[in-house]
């Protein structure tokens, strides 16, 4: 895949950064139930000393930061994608594959937008504003209707938007269709019903056979970006355009994908975690094994490249 100079400038440069690792520290603080792990004055006046109390020791973590599109950023956006799924209860298949003509309430639909309306750059920012119009249609159109969202970069590095919807209130029909290059899919009968009131540019509307497969077939650019260029380019331009390169609806039940991204090290455990003694361990034998675990951040150190300043 061939890039123009504008492209090819902005994919050298999102490398840069994301290559240029950044390591975030952490001090932990662990101390015996019934101590509180606060660090305090050894004497008054100047040159006094902060100690912490007998008995709580202090620890320093270094974790690699999540940038966009690096190992980091790939590794946990992977558990959570998984972790959704294993929260979505649906058959590994709807149906068989030899089946002609089929129901279903789950599509795929990916909207495309008309390069003659939007340039390079309206086109990331504009994209989820006029898919989002075009979701509120279908919801007064066909009822409540739940989704997850990949936005991707073409060839041309112009903006599409995948949409993986489950409808609650309707079910589609639709029809076996092999295309010219072998490509199995089922068609929407009501593609054009569904394409309707989107003046944007090209909708294209699928059944989706198997959620697992239809699903890591659009996640594949985001967990394994750096593995082609067409992935990294999505992430250069979402980056450079402030776009979120996946969202979901907040209506799914179990793990809540946007809120939780914030944490990109699995390393570190929730800040205010407490282990609590056992009230009926007449012997507190648990005792030593219960502690209060804190934890603060300290800074961000960044990793010098040689030869840089």
């Amino acid at each position: 895949m061939s890039l123009d100079a504008n492209l090819a400038s902005r994919l050298e440069g999102y490398r840069g950064w994301r290559d240029d690792a950044v390591f975030l520290t952490f001090e932990k603080l662990v101390a015996p139930v019934g101590v509180n792990p606060v660090a305090h004055w050894d004497r008054p006046g100047p040159g006094a000393v902060k100690v912490l109390p007998n008995g709580v020791r202090c620890e320093r973590i270094v974790v690699k930061g999540s940038k966009r599109g690096n190992d980091v950023y790939s590794r946990n956006l992977n558990r959570r994608f998984a972790d959704w799924l294993r929260n979505v209860s649906v058959p590994v298949r709807f149906w068989p594959f030899w089946k002609r003509r089929v129901r279903g309430s789950w599509l795929l639909i990916t909207y495309t937008l008309d390069r003659s309306l939007f340039c390079l750059e309206e086109g990331w920012r504009k994209i989820r504003k006029v898919s989002n119009r075009h979701l509120s249609w279908l919801r007064k159109r066909f009822g409540r209707l739940r989704y997850v969202s990949v936005l991707q970069a073409q060839s041309d590095g112009y903006a599409h938007l995948h949409f993986i919807v489950e409808f609650l209130n309707h079910t589609f029909a639709g029809f076996r269709h092999v295309d010219r290059d072998g490509r199995l899919s089922w068609r929407v009968s009501e593609k054009y019903d569904i394409a309707e009131n989107w003046a944007s540019g090209h909708v294209d509307v699928k059944l989706v056979q198997s959620l697992k497969g239809d699903f890591w077939y659009l996640a594949k650019y985001l967990v394994r970006s750096a593995d082609s260029l067409k992935g990294e380019l999505g992430m250069a331009l979402s980056r450079d355009f402030g776009r979120r390169v996946w969202s979901k609806s907040r209506s799914w039940l179990g793990v809540d994908l946007i809120r939780n991204s914030g944490n990109s090290n699995s390393s570190l455990p929730d800040l205010s975690q407490v282990r609590v003694i056992v009230p009926t361990d007449p012997l507190r034998s648990l005792y030593s094994r219960c502690v209060i675990v804190r934890w603060r951040f300290e800074g961000v150190d960044c990793l010098r490249r040689e030869g840089g300043g």
